[in-house]
């Protein structure tokens, strides 16, 4: 485990990810073709001091995407009976908390040649969806090693120190910041146990037995696995159910 500064955030998955972009036309863009009738996009705004109470104009935005979302299907404002323009959700400057996967659906697109954009309205990249938490009350434990607590019925499997992902405890410890290795590796004899779903094999020195009483029931204690082979494309994090010395394999 390498040392960090302790301002530490981690990564919660949201399902999904919004790119929120704004966007120019060019000099030399093809004409739109509904430009004989021309209309006036209808305007909402969002801002993170906004409210979900308020009306959504620049001057009393919303405060969420999902609002701006739901306003427009609730009032079915892009359906083929009303929408005569396009719809236009802009998202001030500022952190945007995401906790859960914001979902879109078809019908959350336009209708009669037009669009429901939602766009940065800042410029690119000064709306930002978080979907991470901070982490706080680092203390220095040993080295250059820091340490805090954490909710256990909170689960995550990323920490980031600002945009850069931090390395977790874990053993056996990283050679350097450069490479993940060294990994264990699990084998095993039994061909009876080769495909199973809930049996990892550890090679003699592997394990410490001194681990057991300072864990408890393991109820803290994860595995990442690779597979490797045809499976290279993807890892596991799962939790430590029990472990037994007589599953124990030799070399």
């Amino acid at each position: 485990m390498f040392g960090r500064s302790p301002r530490t955030f981690l990564g919660i998955a949201t399902g999904s990810v919004i790119a929120l972009i704004g966007a120019t036309l060019s000099a030399n863009a093809v004409a739109d073709p509904r430009a004989d009738n021309a209309c006036t996009p209808k305007q909402f705004f969002v801002s993170p001091q906004g409210s979900d109470r308020a009306r959504g104009t620049k001057t009393a935005p919303w405060k969420t995407l999902e609002h701006a979302r739901d306003h427009i299907r609730k009032n079915g404002l892009n359906s083929a009976t009303s929408m005569r323009c396009d719809i236009v959700v802009n998202l001030q400057a500022g952190d945007y908390p995401v906790n859960k996967t914001i979902d879109f659906k078809d019908g959350d697109s336009g209708s009669n040649g037009h669009q429901v954009i939602y766009r940065s309205a800042d410029g690119p990249g000064k709306a930002r969806f978080l979907g991470a938490k901070e982490v706080t009350g680092w203390e220095p434990y040993k080295g250059n090693i820091y340490r805090t607590q954490v909710d256990k019925n909170k689960l995550f499997y990323t920490l980031f120190e600002g945009r850069q992902r931090a390395t977790t405890a874990r053993t056996p410890n990283r050679n350097n910041e450069e490479t993940f290795a060294p990994y264990l590796v699990s084998t095993n004899e039994d061909p009876a146990r080769w495909n199973t779903p809930k049996w990892l094999s550890f090679k003699e020195g592997d394990w410490d037995p001194a681990w057991e009483p300072t864990w408890g029931d393991l109820a803290d204690a994860q595995v990442v696995v690779w597979s490797g082979h045809d499976w290279v494309w993807f890892t596991d994090t799962v939790p430590i159910q029990n472990m037994s010395w007589n599953k124990t394999s030799r070399p």
